[in-house]
């Protein structure tokens, strides 16, 4: 059953105008996965995910995940 993957971010007030638009929570990223094993691999091994992480810095005040098995409730 596919999995999706839900990712909330709000940036820190300090961050810069160039860094944001809006306060509160300004991106979102939804990414839907096969399985739950695919999702594990790219939280933990993906380069490209990784690298997107390390590269956010001190902007980001809060991260806020969910993750859901389709069709189950």
């Amino acid at each position: 059953m596919g999995v999706t993957h839900i990712v909330l971010f709000q940036f820190k007030a300090s961050a810069s105008a160039d860094t944001v638009k809006d306060d509160g929570i300004t991106h979102a990223f939804v990414v839907e996965f096969e399985n739950v094993e695919d999702r594990d691999y790219y939280v933990n091994k993906d380069p490209a995910h990784l690298a997107f992480v390390g590269g956010l810095g001190d902007a980001i005040q809060k991260v806020q995940v969910i993750d859901f098995t389709n069709g189950v409730f």
